[in-house]
């Protein structure tokens, strides 16, 4: 006995079997022939439309997390313009013309083609009669919180420059400790061949010096380690290659607040490789094994000064060290051609008329106290 159809659609099949067979993809087509691609056809023909829909939802999902981020937690702006240097560490890129943006300040930032602070360039070898100053250190000595022209760097070259010709270059790279200081030292700080080298010193210092893995100690001597190029490294250098990558870190909440929190993640990661406390990174609890390291990296910034005569090429010999001279002595030029480029430890790179030029760290036999105050940069 047959069925009887129960349904609309099966009453449809039953009296149009044909139509009913195109509706579900099955079976001939009106003209009798069969073909075997008519549902891959349709399956092609239907994924533009749905890319296009992926990429709209995409879209919408991004700008509401953009928004949201930028009403109720808006991060800082401040971005790392940083690259592979070809001696081992990061650099800073050149040419940069950006932004810097805080709930505190918002300011421009520049970098000569060399990728230190600032649009001046300088000249190798250094011009005959100019007292030079190198200025290492992290994002505090770069001066992230100030235009170009109120870095602490740019404030003591125009004051320098009023008694004799001087340049003050500022290679501040963000991220830096004193290892990464020691090879930019090595590599390029020599180059412009310094009269005079400040190292501005930040609490954190300590915390970058034992996670950037470059240097260790055996048997109490300060021993390279080879290069090992952390996770967080390789996907920066990944990512930086993304076109309108470094466009979104200028200028997107959403991407600063996702880089914020894997930049935390993997400080956490490191701190946890290297059995340091919470309060590593921000200086209030340090470890016997980073304050010996950190000595012992400032002492070999010290004894590469005194293998180098100031002012003059690698290959020059013969100028003698001298340490102590105050800041009438820079001004006045007097014997600048034979002193010896020496170390500064500055607790902050950002001016102030109260602070001192510098202070003495955990090390005091190592770093100097100058008692010239610092200029101010409001």
């Amino acid at each position: 006995m047959p069925l009887t159809p129960r349904t609309g659609f099966d009453r449809l099949a039953a009296t149009f079997p044909t139509a009913a067979a195109l509706l579900m993809n099955t079976g001939p087509p009106p003209d009798g022939t069969r073909t075997g691609t008519a549902p891959s056809a349709t399956r092609r023909r239907k994924w533009p439309g749905r890319l296009l829909l992926l990429c709209l939802s995409l879209g919408f999902v991004a700008i509401l997390c953009e928004v949201s981020v930028r009403l109720f937690c808006p991060p800082f702006i401040m971005p790392r313009w940083v690259e592979n240097a070809p001696y081992g560490i990061r650099k800073q890129i050149g040419n940069i013309r950006g932004f810097i943006v805080t709930p505190q300040y918002r300011h421009q930032l520049s970098t000569n083609s060399k990728g230190f602070r600032g649009t001046r360039e300088y000249a190798i070898p250094k011009p005959a009669n100019v007292f030079r100053v190198v200025a290492l250190g992290d994002s505090v000595v770069n001066g992230y919180g100030v235009e170009d022209e109120q870095t602490f760097s740019a404030v003591l070259e125009k004051k320098l420059s009023t008694k004799r010709p001087a340049e003050v270059v500022n290679m501040g790279v963000p991220g830096f400790g004193n290892a990464e200081e020691l090879i930019q030292l090595e590599h390029v700080g020599f180059e412009y061949q310094p009269d005079l080298v400040i190292l501005g010193y930040f609490v954190n210092d300590h915390f970058e010096n034992i996670t950037s893995d470059l240097y260790r100690l055996q048997d109490g001597k300060l021993v390279p380690n080879p290069h090992v190029k952390e996770p967080s490294i390789y996907l920066r250098d990944r990512l930086s290659r993304i076109p309108g990558y470094t466009f979104l870190c200028q200028h997107s909440y959403l991407v600063n607040f996702l880089r914020l929190k894997a930049s935390g993640f993997f400080r956490g990661t490191l701190s946890r490789k290297h059995a340091l406390g919470f309060n590593s990174y921000t200086g209030e609890s340090v470890t016997e094994e980073q304050l010996t390291l950190t000595s012992a990296l400032n002492d070999e910034i010290i004894r590469r000064l005194d293998a180098k005569p100031a002012g003059r090429s690698a290959q020059a010999k013969g100028a003698r060290a001298h340490r102590g001279c105050g800041e009438g002595d820079l001004a006045g030029g007097k014997h600048l051609e034979h002193r010896k480029a020496r170390i500064v430890s500055s607790e902050s790179a950002r001016a102030r008329a109260d602070r001192r030029l510098a202070r003495r760290v955990h090390h005091p036999g190592s770093l100097e106290t100058v008692a010239g105050p610092l200029p101010s940069a409001a």
